[in-house]
């Protein structure tokens, strides 16, 4: 027999209008930033591989849809010392 009002107390459930409209603003968000990029690099099918160029240090060749490495231009992030 179980004694009424010494049940095991039940964790605080979030609701789940709050999970959709979280969920909901992580993704907006992503595809509002991947959204920008692919604006940013003038609408360009190969905008993350543009990204990735450019933030590594190096120039986009538009004509030939490649890379180019400028070794000068890259500038390692520095290294925390023990």
């Amino acid at each position: 027999m179980i004694a009424s009002g010494h049940g095991l107390a039940q964790e605080p459930r979030m609701p789940p209008k709050a999970l959709i409209m979280i969920f909901s603003t992580v993704v907006v968000l992503t595809a509002a930033y991947f959204f920008t990029l692919f604006a940013i690099h003038g609408f360009s099918p190969d905008f993350l591989e543009i990204n990735r160029c450019v933030e590594s240090g190096g120039r986009w060749d538009a004509k030939n849809r490649r890379c180019e490495k400028i070794p000068e231009a890259y500038i390692p992030p520095p290294v925390a010392e023990p």
